[in-house]
């Protein structure tokens, strides 16, 4: 899970500010991620083919956030798109199985970008269809007919682990406008609470 949490531990004596310095205090926190998830959610489009609708907020994985409240004075956003971690950070993946299958552009796609069921890998597995070893590795290839004629055309290279550079769009756009909004969602929304106080 990639996660930002925002926080401001509570010390309040005056009984008037008591009341509404915790509500303030809330509404800016949550202002605040509620704005960093905006930001999350133009970021990634930008850096990465986004296929589907997974990232919106109503998805299972989408980017959410969790609101403050006056007893919890703690905000979130994040996602639970475990495929983000590794981009968050940095490193090498490695395969559940023995490779990872790196499509090539012969793999066929929806018009939404998503690879067809009949071309994943795991689909792959008919008498037209052989790993090959390579000068450049290993390559599962798909034997196509024309006619009589045939051709073995390559869909996938098979790599025993790939490096993946440090590309963060959860994290560092997230922390980027919490600096620079912070305060001053608190301050107005602070001011806003004090303006209502009975």
């Amino acid at each position: 899970m990639s996660l930002v949490k925002v926080s401001i531990k509570k010390n309040f004596r005056n009984a008037r500010m008591s009341k509404q310095l915790p509500f303030g205090v809330a509404r800016g926190l949550t202002k605040t991620v509620k704005g960093a998830q905006s930001e999350i959610l133009s970021t990634l489009p930008r850096e990465f083919t986004v296929r589907g609708s997974w990232l919106k907020p109503s998805n299972k994985f989408g980017i959410k956030i969790k609101p403050a409240t006056k007893q919890n004075l703690t905000a979130e956003v994040g996602t639970n798109a475990d495929w983000l971690k590794l981009h968050e950070t940095g490193g090498t993946k490695k395969p559940s199985g023995s490779n990872i299958a790196i499509p090539t552009a012969n793999v066929k796609r929806t018009k939404r970008e998503i690879i067809r069921r009949t071309q994943r890998p795991n689909a792959l597995r008919g008498k037209r269809d052989v790993i090959l070893k390579t000068s450049k590795g290993a390559v599962l290839f798909q034997r196509k007919f024309k006619g009589k004629r045939s051709k073995l055309v390559p869909l996938y290279n098979l790599e025993p682990r790939a490096r993946i550079r440090q590309n963060s769009t959860v994290q560092k756009p997230a922390l980027r406008f919490i600096r620079r909004n912070l305060v001053k969602n608190i301050s107005e929304s602070l001011n806003d609470a004090m303006k209502n106080a009975k």
